[in-house]
């Protein structure tokens, strides 16, 4: 008896030390906002995720995973859904700005991540840089919903 009770403690020690990740890992973003029911980040990505592999091009462009909004509520309102996926296909680029030492930059373009859920929309949105240099900021002046205006301080010193 005292055999099986020392294998069975043996085994649920060794389970428990055990060196896999844990199934459920939370997402690490460089930017995270969260409000009820909604989150908003940002992600640096490399640009080869939407553009062709190019030297010439390869520091004068800058990506970034964006808008990753997460909605709770967003399969109650069919019109609202509607609109919002109108907004983040065709609006939401005109949305966003960056700075890079001073200079105002405009997204060149943005390309959504298909097959996503309703409550989830990713997309990169890409800007052309100055002499290869990287944005510090990134505006987001919410045109649709109620995120306002948000500032995303990129290279914190």
């Amino acid at each position: 008896m005292s055999k099986c009770l020392f294998t069975a403690c043996f085994i649920l020690l060794v389970a428990c030390h055990s060196r896999t990740a844990p199934a459920a890992t939370a997402e690490k973003h460089l930017i995270l906002l969260t409000r009820p029911g909604a989150a908003l980040f940002v992600d640096r990505v490399d640009n080869r995720v939407v553009m062709q592999k190019d030297n010439t091009s390869q520091n004068r462009f800058c990506s970034f995973r964006i808008i990753g909004w997460a909605d709770s509520a967003a399969g109650i309102d069919k019109s609202k859904a509607v609109e919002k996926e109108r907004y983040f296909q065709y609006k939401v680029q005109q949305d966003w700005k960056a700075l890079a030492g001073g200079d105002t930059l405009l997204p060149v373009f943005f390309q959504e991540r298909p097959g996503l859920s309703e409550q989830l929309k990713e997309g990169v949105i890409v800007f052309e840089t100055p002499e290869g240099r990287q944005p510090d900021t990134l505006i987001y002046r919410d045109s649709f919903g109620a995120w306002g205006t948000q500032l995303f301080v990129l290279n914190r010193k």
